[in-house]
Protein backbone atom coordinates (compact mmCIF):
# COMPACT_ATOMS: atom_id res chain seq x y z
CA UNK A 1 0.00 0.00 0.00
CA UNK A 2 1.34 3.73 -0.86
CA UNK A 3 -0.08 6.61 0.38
CA UNK A 4 0.27 9.97 -1.35
CA UNK A 5 -3.05 11.29 0.06
CA UNK A 6 -2.84 14.91 0.31
CA UNK A 7 -0.02 16.31 -1.12
CA UNK A 8 0.32 18.58 -4.24
CA UNK A 9 0.55 15.98 -7.10
CA UNK A 10 0.28 16.59 -10.91
CA UNK A 11 1.22 13.38 -11.74
CA UNK A 12 1.64 9.88 -10.99
CA UNK A 13 5.25 8.48 -12.51
CA UNK A 14 7.74 6.17 -11.44
CA UNK A 15 5.66 4.50 -9.15
CA UNK A 16 6.38 0.77 -8.64
CA UNK A 17 4.66 -1.55 -10.56
CA UNK A 18 4.24 -4.48 -7.90
CA UNK A 19 1.56 -1.89 -5.89
CA UNK A 20 -1.29 -3.50 -5.13
CA UNK A 21 -2.82 -0.65 -3.15
CA UNK A 22 -2.32 3.04 -4.51
CA UNK A 23 -4.21 6.21 -2.59
CA UNK A 24 -3.35 9.36 -4.06
CA UNK A 25 -6.38 11.28 -2.91
CA UNK A 26 -6.85 15.49 -2.27
CA UNK A 27 -3.57 16.21 -4.80
CA UNK A 28 -3.55 17.99 -8.43
CA UNK A 29 -4.31 15.05 -10.66
CA UNK A 30 -5.76 15.53 -14.23
CA UNK A 31 -5.62 12.14 -15.27
CA UNK A 32 -5.16 8.64 -14.76
CA UNK A 33 -1.85 8.31 -16.78
CA UNK A 34 1.07 7.00 -15.32
CA UNK A 35 -0.67 4.03 -14.28
CA UNK A 36 -1.33 2.13 -17.48
CA UNK A 37 1.72 -0.95 -16.70
CA UNK A 38 0.28 -1.05 -12.91
CA UNK A 39 -0.97 -4.92 -13.67
CA UNK A 40 -1.14 -5.89 -9.85
CA UNK A 41 -3.23 -3.22 -9.00
CA UNK A 42 -6.07 -4.02 -7.37
CA UNK A 43 -7.03 -0.83 -5.40
CA UNK A 44 -7.14 2.61 -6.50
CA UNK A 45 -8.27 5.99 -4.90
CA UNK A 46 -7.93 9.37 -6.80
CA UNK A 47 -10.62 11.20 -5.37
CA UNK A 48 -10.71 14.78 -4.34
CA UNK A 49 -8.72 15.28 -7.96
CA UNK A 50 -9.15 17.65 -11.08
CA UNK A 51 -9.78 14.61 -13.07
CA UNK A 52 -12.16 14.95 -16.10
CA UNK A 53 -11.18 12.33 -18.11
CA UNK A 54 -10.36 8.65 -17.08
CA UNK A 55 -7.72 7.68 -19.48
CA UNK A 56 -4.74 5.69 -18.97
CA UNK A 57 -6.21 3.13 -16.76
CA UNK A 58 -4.93 -0.14 -17.85
CA UNK A 59 -5.01 -2.07 -15.07
CA UNK A 60 -6.97 -5.43 -15.74
CA UNK A 61 -6.73 -6.98 -12.28
CA UNK A 62 -8.35 -3.56 -10.65
CA UNK A 63 -10.99 -4.16 -8.57
CA UNK A 64 -11.87 -1.10 -6.22
CA UNK A 65 -11.84 2.91 -7.69
CA UNK A 66 -12.55 5.67 -5.95
CA UNK A 67 -12.74 8.55 -8.15
CA UNK A 68 -15.45 10.69 -6.05
CA UNK A 69 -15.23 14.38 -5.84
CA UNK A 70 -13.27 15.31 -9.14
CA UNK A 71 -15.19 16.39 -12.47
CA UNK A 72 -15.77 13.41 -14.49
CA UNK A 73 -18.00 14.11 -17.34
CA UNK A 74 -18.31 10.95 -19.18
CA UNK A 75 -17.26 7.42 -18.53
CA UNK A 76 -15.37 6.38 -21.68
CA UNK A 77 -11.68 4.55 -20.32
CA UNK A 78 -13.12 1.52 -17.66
CA UNK A 79 -12.96 -1.03 -20.15
CA UNK A 80 -9.84 -2.44 -19.49
CA UNK A 81 -10.80 -3.13 -15.87
CA UNK A 82 -12.76 -5.99 -16.51
CA UNK A 83 -12.68 -7.10 -12.64
CA UNK A 84 -13.68 -3.88 -11.63
CA UNK A 85 -16.47 -4.63 -7.99
CA UNK A 86 -16.53 -1.11 -6.99
CA UNK A 87 -16.63 2.18 -8.69
CA UNK A 88 -17.56 5.37 -6.69
CA UNK A 89 -18.39 8.18 -8.97
CA UNK A 90 -20.06 10.55 -6.52
CA UNK A 91 -19.85 14.05 -6.34
CA UNK A 92 -18.86 14.34 -10.05
CA UNK A 93 -20.03 16.53 -13.35
CA UNK A 94 -21.27 13.65 -15.07
CA UNK A 95 -24.13 14.07 -18.37
CA UNK A 96 -24.23 10.64 -19.38
CA UNK A 97 -23.61 7.29 -19.01
CA UNK A 98 -23.36 5.10 -22.28
CA UNK A 99 -21.41 1.97 -22.92
CA UNK A 100 -20.70 1.41 -19.76
CA UNK A 101 -21.26 -2.21 -18.39
CA UNK A 102 -22.03 -2.25 -14.77
CA UNK A 103 -19.49 -3.73 -12.15
CA UNK A 104 -20.17 -7.23 -11.01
Amino acid sequence: MLNLDLNSLRTLSCLPKTLKKLSASGNQLQDCSGLGNMVLLEELDLSRNLIEVISGLGTPGLKVLNLSGNRVKILPGLDKCSHLETLNLSNNQLTKIKSFSPVN
